[in-house]
């Protein structure tokens, strides 16, 4: 019984940091957001051009707050953590230091580049360091939260008050993003790229089924930035197939239904600024594939809402991977809007080349209507877990 108490309270305090870091950025989450979907909007009906310059302007804009992700997320975990606010914040800018994208991404030149555990990577005082995109990531600076802590205590205790000034920072630094790149940030895409190729395996046996598990657990995917293992299956199965379902179809069901299930917590819930930020989670997820104001902000408050968004997008993805539902070709962050990127395929199939706009749509509404109403039932009108929803 005390075992069980205690890993108890251990979850409730790892969820209760979570959701304590994430709470003080949601106005900026939910705003950005909210722009994106109005610019989705205006393009979609024509208003706007997406090649001028008033949108290239407001999608920047609302783009930059995911974009820099890890420099917020950095500065609400010193703030919580109570420590040096300018040095975490500035593993976070490292993260997205153009320079450091650049060499992730393997364009820049003259960079030593390798392969280690079967994936690209380059060196740092000749350690393999695995390639990966940390721009918009979660993960990787809440890992890194607790020890930066513990270093800065350690850099401050080994540092003589002579030179603590710049010492401390300097050794702050030095050990912080190294430990960073090479241990904590590989993290999602080594167990990601183990899991594509388990996926892989499956959907050439069961493609069906492997649509709907993957539609299921999208949201851990995208929290530990396994997803991104999967994109270059996606491009590739484009360029060779003509299609991917991997990707494009899964990702449908899981942002859809990260939204659904949000406004499933709005019409529950009666506090007006709980309600308020539900909504406009909601509209964000479904119209414009924005899921971090609903997952952050809502559901994974909630508890259960997350877990009715997984079933939800799981039910769907599965008749949609019954009714080989695929995705032709690349479009925004998947949404409602997405349904468009189906068309195509074979001309004799019932619906012709809507089949996929078709059974898409029914997907989606299965999708919407189970992870609305199991997080309707399952969500109880009082102080979520970890913390009251933030605003």
């Amino acid at each position: 019984m005390e075992d069980k108490q205690k890993n108890e309270s251990m979850f409730q305090k790892v969820f209760g940091f979570v959701f304590a870091c994430m709470g003080p950025i949601l106005p900026g989450m939910l705003g950005t957001g909210m722009v994106k979907v109005l610019l989705i909007i205006s393009t979609s009906f024509g208003i706007m051009d997406p090649t001028g310059s008033t949108y290239v302007v407001l999608y920047s804009m609302a783009d930059s707050f995911f974009y820099f992700l890890p420099v917020f997320l950095a500065w609400s975990a010193a703030v919580q953590l109570e420590c040096s606010v300018p040095l975490f914040m500035t593993i976070g800018a490292a993260f997205c230091y153009p320079d450091i994208v650049s060499l992730m991404g393997g364009a820049m030149e003259g960079a030593g580049m390798g392969t280690f555990l079967g994936m690209q990577c380059t060196y740092l005082l000749g350690v393999p360091v695995i390639c990966t995109s940390y721009t918009s990531s979660v993960l990787p600076i809440l890992l890194m939260a607790p020890i930066m802590k513990w270093v800065e205590g350690f850099a401050d205790r080994v540092s003589p008050n002579l030179v603590k000034s710049f010492l401390k920072p300097m050794l702050f630094l030095l050990i912080c993003f190294p430990i960073a790149l090479i241990v904590v940030g590989p993290i999602g895409s080594l167990v990601g790229a183990v899991v594509t190729r388990v996926f892989l395996a499956m959907y050439n046996t069961v493609p069906w089924l492997t649509v709907g598990i993957l539609s299921a657990i999208m949201p851990f995917m995208v929290m530990t930035g396994m997803h991104m293992a999967l994109l270059p299956v996606c491009l590739n199965n484009i360029a060779t197939l003509g299609f991917d379902v991997i990707v494009l179809v899964t990702m449908f069901h899981s942002n859809i239904a990260q939204g659904a299930a949000a406004l499933g917590v709005a019409a529950k819930v009666k506090d007006t600024e709980t309600k308020s930020n539900a909504i406009a989670a909601g509209i964000s997820g479904i119209v414009a594939g924005i899921t971090e104001p609903a997952m952050y902000g809502v559901n994974m408050v909630y508890g259960k809402p997350m877990a009715a968004a997984c079933i939800g997008a799981g039910i769907g993805g599965l008749v949609s991977g019954i009714a080989e539902v695929k995705g032709y070709i690349l479009g925004s962050a998947p949404s409602v809007f997405s349904l468009i990127t189906f068309i195509g395929g074979d001309p004799s199939a019932s619906f012709g080349v809507m089949h996929g706009v078709v059974f898409g749509a029914v997907g989606g509404i299965v999708t919407v209507a189970v992870a609305f109403v199991l997080s309707f039932l399952a969500t109880k009108d009082k102080k979520p877990l970890g913390d009251k929803p933030a605003a």
